[in-house]
């Protein structure tokens, strides 16, 4: 039998294997996968955010550079899916909670199919340690 494949070569495959079936669940609602997190970041903090705070934040999860990361939220204001509710804070409009969840029910119907027969406990794991995994990555990034 031959050895496992490296961890890091599962979770490359597994990233790849994603990505398609993202790149499908956007094409068939709309935008970009830069757009998508935004609108994610967006609508985890309810009635709105800091429009500096969701720059850091998006920069951060796409890796890219905060001037990057102020023309995607660009992007989504001329879209109209994201509207000021104050001057300096942004929250989804109409349109973007709209395509938010048409995006996030096409998600959770290939997450289902996906996970399923998955026992509860290994993916409470699975999620625990990629996360950490994650996490660490992120540490090693900052301090270079």
């Amino acid at each position: 039998m031959p050895p496992a494949p490296p961890l890091t070569q599962i979770i490359g495959r597994t990233e790849r294997a994603l990505s398609p079936l993202m790149d499908r669940v956007l094409a068939g609602t709309g935008g970009t996968f830069p757009q998508w997190v935004a609108l994610t970041l967006t609508a985890a903090n309810g009635d709105g955010i800091e429009r500096p705070q969701l720059i850091a934040r998006l920069a951060g999860a796409l890796q890219i550079d905060d001037t990057a990361a102020d023309a995607v939220i660009g992007e989504l204001a001329d879209e109209q899916l994201l509207q000021a509710g104050s001057p300096s804070v942004v929250a989804l409009s109409d349109a973007g909670r709209e395509r938010h969840a048409a995006i996030r029910a096409a998600i959770d119907q290939i997450a289902a199919q996906l996970f399923a027969e998955i026992p509860a406990d290994d993916e409470a794991t699975t999620r625990r340690v990629l996360t950490t995994i994650a996490d660490r990555a992120d540490t090693q990034l900052a301090a270079q």
